[in-house]
């Protein structure tokens, strides 16, 4: 006889039956790439000002900026650097140490200058001066008579520069930084449209990037410079955006944030905030520039945002998770930015790109004194019984962690909804716990540590698809748990 198939049976919830919508984990990031009701429950498809805190798994404001030199600089800053005999910064035409003594002074204006340090020496170039060498008191011509590089970098014990001539690069007797053999050249393009840009490290490699391409190189030493590698595929196009991490090299491209090991590509920023790269003032691609934050594990780039004509934009991302997060506001406004170590610890320090502006240090619940206004949204929801079906909602639940009093404002947007439709002001009373496992009583309060706390608000309301976007404005910091949602079936 014959095989009788089963008809498959759908099961359709009764009316009444209840939903929970929980959004507890946003630290997939942003993405813009796709509509938000098929990205990921875990990610946001707008957010602006927060980061994930990698020690507790939540979200949390970026960190702000807090002056670090009083002084207020008459030039825009043009870059920082950790040297072995200083602490050093730069703008249009001055070097300076951290403390605001002048090392140089008079030279001509420049924008995107380069560092290196070999031999005990600290090296400034900038593709306009001669390129100086600096002891942390002077500062004087490097010897040798070496081209006015657009970047140089130590690789080996040899100085290697480019950008001086077309696609040619050159570099030093090993062990000196004052010995340019006129044989000690490579040119990789004569195209007029391929200079060279300038140089990134990862492991035991050295990679050269031009314009349109870049190669892996290899020494042992000054006789013995090979590429082992060349990629025609992508270039880069500014030195200052070349930022070597234990993850590969990043540097920016005509595709936006780029990664490289030092034969292939990626491109992580084309494949999540193509809207943002849109956006973006593509004129000033020259000027972009990034850093790697040890202590957080996420490179940092600042950007021209639309048709701005100073670095308004932030684009952080996390390469261990692959998320993208996005930042304004004045802590981005940065014409410079290094990583250096002070009292043994390594920090971010930024460079004001205004020309009244400041040195700063990344940290602190605000940008200077000023509130970081921040949000975020969630994904357009419509629960496990899927788009079609009619739901009413009951409440929201925020979860968050704050010791201090804020206020935050929660926005709802119905079905197809691209403007929101209902929002609440939420005033929140910080709450201060008592931590154990101490030594002793703080005076005072017991402990001062945040503690958990939700706030809920109801709703009442038909819908098909729903999301939440949440607002802070305030001065602290406080760290989202989550957001849950919950409500009844009416109709399938």
């Amino acid at each position: 006889m014959p095989t009788t198939l089963a008809r498959p049976r759908a099961t359709v919830a009764a009316p009444l039956t209840s939903y929970t919508q929980a959004f507890m984990d946003l630290r997939g990031g942003m993405n813009n790439s796709l509509s938000d009701e098929v990205i990921a429950d875990n990610e946001t498809p707008l957010a602006m000002n927060y980061i994930p805190d990698i020690f507790s798994g939540m979200l949390i404001k970026r960190e702000g900026v807090t002056r670090y030199l009083a002084t207020q600089q008459a030039e825009a800053f043009t870059g920082i650097y950790d040297g072995v005999t200083g602490n050093y910064f730069s703008t249009s035409t001055k070097i300076k140490l951290f403390d605001d003594t002048s090392i140089a002074s008079g030279l001509t204006t420049s924008t995107d200058p380069a560092w290196a340090s070999m031999n005990g020496w600290d090296i400034y170039t900038d593709g306009i001066n001669n390129v100086q060498k600096l002891n942390g008191v002077t500062t004087g011509a490097l010897g040798g008579s070496p081209p006015k590089f657009k970047d140089v970098i130590e690789f080996k014990q040899m100085l290697f520069g480019i950008g001086h001539d077309g696609g040619s690069m050159r570099w030093t007797d090993q062990f000196t930084t004052e010995t340019w053999n006129s044989g000690r050249e490579y040119v990789f393009s004569d195209n007029s449209d391929n200079d060279g840009v300038g140089f990134g490290k990862y492991r035991d490699s050295l990679i050269v990037f031009l314009q349109r391409e870049f190669h892996q190189i290899q020494a042992s030493s000054h006789l013995d410079v090979n590429v082992v590698y060349s990629n025609w595929e992508e270039g880069t196009t500014s030195h200052r955006s070349i930022v070597s991490t234990p993850y590969g090299v990043f540097f920016w491209t005509q595709n936006g944030l780029a990664m490289t090991d030092g034969q292939d590509v990626q491109y992580p920023m084309l494949m999540k905030l193509p809207d943002t790269l849109a956006d973006l003032n593509r004129a000033k691609d020259s000027l972009v520039h990034g850093v790697w934050n040890p202590t957080k594990r996420r490179v940092q780039y600042y950007l021209f945002n639309n048709t701005s004509q100073t670095e308004n934009l932030a684009v952080y991302y996390y390469p261990v998770s692959g998320a993208f997060w996005v930042e304004d506001g004045a802590g981005t406004q940065m014409g410079a930015s290094g990583r250096v170590k002070i009292s043994g610890a390594t920090d971010v320090y930024l460079g004001s790109a205004s020309t009244n502006g400041y040195l700063y240090q990344n940290t602190g619940d605000t940008d200077d004194g000023v509130a970081i206004a921040a949000y975020w949204e969630t994904k357009r929801f419509s629960t496990e019984f899927g788009p079609v079906a009619v739901k009413r909602s009951r409440d929201v639940a925020l979860l968050f962690e704050t010791d201090t009093d804020i206020t935050l404002t929660l926005y709802v947007y119905y079905d197809n909804s691209t403007f929101y439709n209902d929002s609440w002001s939420i005033v929140i009373s910080g709450v201060s716990g008592f931590t154990l496992d101490v030594d002793q009583l703080d005076v005072g309060v017991l402990g001062g540590s945040s503690e958990s706390k939700e706030e809920s608000v109801n709703i009442n309301q038909k819908f098909t698809k729903m999301k939440f976007r949440v607002s802070d404005g305030t001065t602290s910091r406080s760290k989202i748990r989550g957001l849950v949602a919950r409500g009844l079936l009416v109709a399938a």
